[in-house]
């Protein structure tokens, strides 16, 4: 008991994996993905999606512009640069509805339920492009003194839905991509943040205690001759009762 008692006192030790930890290897913190907080990975994507949207139609203009002076009308480049960059500005501005389609399609259960979530979205999406971009057409030719026809009629809807349903279907599966990266990260923080729990490792208090035990269990054997019958194996065969 009195070797238990002067005991040397044991101080915290850190582990050396805990001590050169790199900086790159700490979990992020936390509120720093999604949109609407935004980090740079996500708004770097949404900048890279407006930037391929501003070249095709930069590219389509061009297109149309050529097609229309080879067929021996006029060149006219500016008004076909209008026509496609204000229809990409109001796609622009709906990208956070798809994106909301998006997780609710991804949340739903049943494949009905994506259905209905996916042809509701994209109904709504056509809808609100096709109105904002006669709306911004009409108001910013109307601001510059001129006048806009949509052409109102089934053919032309339907032809403004074909191409809102390609274009949708595009964006779609980026921003899907944009959502499995997030829960990916999501899963990578909560895996850095709690540590798989350490191996018990006995107390250096105890193996002090068995290590005095033993050593004065050595001692009362060197200087008695024998040891205790409590303290050692019997190793040896047993023998037979002598008679």
């Amino acid at each position: 008991m009195a070797e238990g008692q002067n005991a040397p006192e044991t101080e915290r030790v850190e582990t050396v994996w805990d001590q050169d930890r790199a900086r790159g290897d700490e979990a992020s913190p936390s509120g720093t993905s999604g949109w609407p907080g935004g980090i740079d990975g996500d708004w770097t994507m949404f900048a890279a999606i407006a930037a391929v949207a501003f070249a095709i139609g930069i590219v389509n203009a061009l297109s149309g512009a050529q097609d229309a002076a080879w067929r021996g009308d006029s060149y006219d480049i500016g008004r076909r640069l209008f026509w496609e960059l204000s229809s990409i500005i109001v796609i622009l501005l709906l990208v956070p509805i798809l994106a909301l389609a998006v997780r609710r399609i991804r949340q739903a259960r049943g494949l009905a339920a994506r259905i209905g979530i996916a042809a509701t979205g994209l109904l709504g999406f056509s809808a609100l492009h096709i109105i904002g971009m006669v709306g911004l057409r009409k108001l910013l030719l109307w601001l510059a003194g001129g006048a806009y026809d949509f052409h109102f009629s089934l053919a032309t809807v339907l032809y403004e839905f074909r191409k809102d349903t390609v274009t949708a279907l595009l964006l779609g599966a980026t921003l899907w991509l944009i959502e499995s990266r997030r829960e990916l990260r999501k899963v990578a923080r909560a895996a850095m943040s709690n540590p798989a729990a350490p191996q018990e490792q006995p107390s250096p208090d105890l193996i002090w205690l068995r290590t005095a035990a033993a050593a004065s269990v050595s001692r009362r054997v060197t200087s008695s001759g024998s040891p205790p019958p409590a303290t050692i194996l019997n190793t040896s065969s047993p023998t037979a009762p002598s008679t």
